[in-house]
């Protein structure tokens, strides 16, 4: 199988445990309970294009309505984005400061992956019909002279394209014998992470030989799910040899008690595993748990957050924010910096406060001039045209564009009348490309006759979620 680019993986199943009481101080952060704050008065909304009372949309019909909503103009648009704009026509001055403030903030911003290591050490069985292993693993326990024998008793399932190959058997027992290490994992990502208040479930163990990859990738999303966390079970590399994990600027092994812990929409690889190597991790899915904490991110992040609230309050309601996470279509809650910053925007009073998702559309032409002694492309072309278009693409919005019957429209006519009246609203983002999805792009040029044009035109379909802060309306006040 020399050819064949594959990874394995033994999968266990989640299970009840009780906090150990023998566990180590230096391995599980103190997490106390934290003091919650009373809420000022404002409201928050969150509108999906998912789940809603029992309904769930298909891939095919949301790209169908995505097509509708952006060619056919059927619903108006609700503002702009300020992180592109033409040349000739910039923002003031009020909205450009607004902008390198925000953007000297996100500077600031904590990583959305976090990495470190356990102590250990940690006790684990794996048990098959055929095959049963017993012992510890930490960093003064190494269980390295055992991923070959693991690895040949995995079988292999493939993904995709052959960007990873990968199999999945039971092992239950692993994880009612290790509250130890489920508890290092919950209270870890709870000192590190927003949202804190989260359940710990054991996914599987992924084991990489010879030619084991996977390609760069995010994880699928899913209904409460925030995050990924990977604790190492032992790395038989020495020196520079691949089959490092890579995550932002990282590459990291995944020798015994090394762990990283990410968001699910943070891109993540493992490069290819050289001949008679082994990788193996074990990993965690991180749900969140119970009722959204109030304010949590005021506690965990109050520095942060007073700095993020003492932008936007220069900001004047309505205005729009592109949040910097992916979410899942049927979002309960925000994750880190996003969390923050809707906190900091919930401690302005008398304003409502929308989150949802978002179809941004771009339309640029750019006239080329003549040709001048300058390298600069700048000078050369001219941009005659950019515009930006933001619109909301909840629920209500998409049965209103795919409904097939009179009273399904009409339903869906009746919830989106709370759009009616938002319109010229400023969305404002670190940079464009970190907030939204290319759905769509399409790129012609202008006027061709078979050597050259007259210019390039561009339009594009990005998708995205969005915060937005209106004012209330007198009748809330």
């Amino acid at each position: 199988m020399s050819d064949l680019k594959r990874a394995r993986e033994i999968s266990p199943k989640p299970s009840e445990s009780e906090s150990d009481p023998s566990l180590s101080e230096g391995d599980i952060p103190n997490t106390q309970k934290k003091t919650r704050q009373e809420p000022i008065q404002t409201r928050t909304e969150i509108h999906t294009t998912g789940e809603l009372d029992g309904k769930v949309r298909t891939a095919i019909a949301l790209n169908s309505a995505i097509k509708l909503a952006s060619s056919q103009y059927k619903i108006p648009p609700i503002g702009y984005s300020l992180t592109t704009y033409e040349k000739q026509k910039p923002p003031s001055s009020k909205n450009q400061k607004i902008l390198k403030d925000l953007r000297s903030i996100y500077e600031e911003v904590p990583l959305p992956y976090r990495h470190g290591s356990f102590e250990g050490p940690f006790h684990f069985t794996i048990t098959r019909p055929d095959y049963k292993y017993e012992g510890e693993f930490g960093r003064k326990a190494s269980i390295n002279n055992n991923l070959e024998e693991w690895y040949e008793q995995g079988t292999v399932a493939g993904y995709g394209d052959m960007e990873s190959l990968e199999t999945k058997v039971d092992i239950k027992s692993v994880m009612q014998e290790n509250p130890k290490l489920l508890e290092c994992v919950r209270a870890t990502w709870e000192e590190k992470f927003i949202p804190g208040q989260v359940r710990v479930e054991p996914y599987k163990i992924q084991l990489y030989g010879g030619g084991g990859h996977f390609k760069a990738h995010r994880d699928t999303p899913e209904q409460g799910l925030v995050g990924t966390f990977l604790v190492g079970l032992g790395d038989t590399k020495s020196g520079y040899k691949g089959g490092d994990f890579h995550i932002g600027n990282e590459k990291l092994r995944s020798d015994a008690g090394n762990w990283v812990a990410f968001h699910p929409d943070v891109p993540h690889s493992v490069e290819e595993v050289s001949n008679y190597e082994y990788r193996a991790v074990l990993a965690f899915k991180i749900f969140r748990d119970g009722e959204l904490v109030e304010h949590e991110a005021t506690t965990r992040e109050a520095a942060l957050q007073q700095r993020v609230g003492a932008v936007i309050n220069e900001i004047p309601a309505p205005y729009g924010i592109f949040l910097e996470h992916k979410y899942h279509i049927g979002v309960q809650g925000l994750n880190g910096f996003d969390a923050i910053m809707l906190s900091a925007a919930q401690q302005r009073q008398d304003t409502v406060i929308h989150i949802f998702p978002v179809l941004i559309s771009t339309k640029s032409e750019v006239h080329y001039g003549p040709e001048s002694e300058s390298d600069s492309e700048e000078e050369d072309g001219q941009r005659t045209y950019f515009v930006t278009r933001v619109v909301p693409f909840t629920t209500s919005h998409v049965d209103f564009l795919l409904a097939t019957d009179y009273s399904t429209r009409k339903a869906a006519e009746t919830n989106i009348k709370i759009w009616e009246g938002v319109k010229d609203v400023p969305f404002y983002s670190r940079t464009f490309e970190s907030a939204a999805d290319c759905w769509q792009q399409h790129k012609e040029e202008i006027g061709f006759t078979g050597n050259e044009s007259d210019g390039e035109r561009e339009s594009s379909i990005y998708l995205s979620y969005a915060l937005l802060v209106l004012p209330s309306p007198p009748s809330d006040s």
